[in-house]
């Protein structure tokens, strides 16, 4: 039975950026764990290598199943290893994107405890997305870029919503069938999910810059996340309570 792993980072690089640098395959290894190899065989196809421990290797193919410019980047293997998954990738502003990872992944045999195999791979995805960042904000531009497009063709936002009934988060810019509404001080506010919605309407702490998520505390004007930071920028009679 396969396994769901979603992860999500925020990366300091324009969408196209970030886009162009997961298309360069072959750089996989410089950023992901256990990866020894990645070879591209064509448009579509890659040959895996990776180091699944105690001295063993592993191989597959994957094809990718669809691959839209500065959108999303879709794959399945088709031997070896079973998994599929899909990166996608969101603006937020001009400089910095989010980078959204999904990946169902079956183990192999009896020799594989799912709960093992999840942990680890939850983990190594999660590690693997803070290295790209690193990568990527590190040197500041991509090593390279692959602009073509594979499987169903990429619409433009406003004929993808007018065909699909869809609407825009107005925080990434993804264009979504199940877009919702929220309404604030009298404004209407669309958006793709929960995240963007809160990213986008959520205060944040004066002290830490943190998303204000529960109750926070109010001092001298100010909001913070908790009474530790309000301490912190010279409030000190502030107490959290429960």
């Amino acid at each position: 039975m396969a396994s769901l792993i979603e992860k999500g980072i925020e990366v300091e690089a324009p969408v196209r950026v970030a886009y162009d640098q997961w298309t360069q395959f072959e750089d996989f290894p410089r950023f992901m764990e256990g990866v020894l190899s990645v070879e591209q065989l064509d448009d579509r196809r890659l040959r895996w290598t990776a180091d699944v421990g105690a001295g063993n290797t592993r191989e597959w193919t994957a094809e990718i199943t669809e691959q839209l410019p500065d959108r999303r980047i879709a794959w399945r293997s088709l031997e070896g290893a079973r998994n599929r998954g899909v990166v996608t990738f969101h603006h937020v502003a001009p400089d910095r994107c989010r980078v959204m990872l999904q990946l169902e992944y079956e183990p192999e045999g009896l020799m594989e405890n799912v709960g093992d195999v999840l942990g680890v791979m939850s983990a190594r995805v999660s590690g693997d997305l803070e290295r790209f960042k690193r990568f990527i904000e590190d040197r500041g531009t991509e090593t390279g870029g692959w602009r073509g497009t594979i499987g169903r063709p990429a619409p433009s936002p406003e004929a993808h919503a007018a065909d699909r009934g869809a609407a825009r988060c107005m925080t990434c810019g993804n264009t979504y069938e199940d877009a919702f509404t929220v309404t604030l001080g009298g404004r209407s506010y669309v958006f793709d999910s929960f995240e963007c919605a809160l990213h986008r309407l959520a205060p944040s702490c004066a002290h830490c810059g943190c998303r204000i998520l529960g109750h926070g505390v109010s001092a001298d004007g100010a909001l913070f996340c908790c009474a530790h930071c309000a301490r912190r920028s010279g409030n000190d009679e502030v107490r959290d309570s429960a």
